[in-house]
């Protein structure tokens, strides 16, 4: 048996692939403004925790609300739009079947 290769469940073909390097390019690319957004929010939230500004959370809860339900009914008309165009209208650029009629004289 000392002629046998071990066996693998990944076909040979896909153990010579090197990784996609996209992901880390975008990363390298775009690091700077990446951490200067956590170091925003970071800051933000020093400054919220920090603060002497009282809320007033039944407002506060009412706002959010607000706007949670605001959010919430422009994504379900999005995704309303989104499933007309998907299941509707991309049907009708796909090929119909064409009836064609032959005769001959016997």
């Amino acid at each position: 048996m000392s002629g046998q290769q071990p066996h693998s469940t990944v076909p040979y073909s896909d153990q010579d692939k090197e990784p996609d390097p996209k992901p880390v390019e975008w990363t390298k690319d775009n690091s700077l403004p990446i951490i200067g957004l956590l170091s925003l929010a970071f800051l933000f939230c020093l400054v919220a925790h920090y603060s002497t500004t009282k809320l007033d959370w039944p407002t506060t809860h009412q706002i959010v609300s607000s706007a949670q339900a605001v959010v919430q009914t422009l994504a379900l008309i999005v995704a309303g739009i989104w499933a007309y165009f998907k299941f509707n209208k991309e049907r009708t650029y796909q090929e119909r079947l064409i009836p064609t009629i032959t005769g001959r004289f016997v």
